[in-house]
């Protein structure tokens, strides 16, 4: 039983720092792909903002009216 009992102690650390590894490696990763989705996002915001402006832009028309003063 001691035999049993002393493998366990020296594999628990191992196993915990493996398993602290992996967190680290999981939040990496997640941190990488929650960057590209914010940037797809930002882009897909940009490209939405730009279409609506330009279809304001068109629908405004340029036709102004200068109101010339005559004294």
């Amino acid at each position: 039983m001691t035999n049993f009992s002393s493998k366990l102690t020296v594999s628990l650390p191992i196993l915990f720092q493996s398993f602290s590894t992996l967190s680290l490696i999981a939040i990496a990763l997640s941190s990488i792909c929650a960057s590209k989705s914010l940037k797809q996002l930002t882009v897909s915001q940009e490209a939405s903002t730009r279409a609506l402006l330009m279809h304001l832009h068109k629908g405004h028309g340029h036709k102004h009216k200068v109101q010339v003063m005559v004294p």
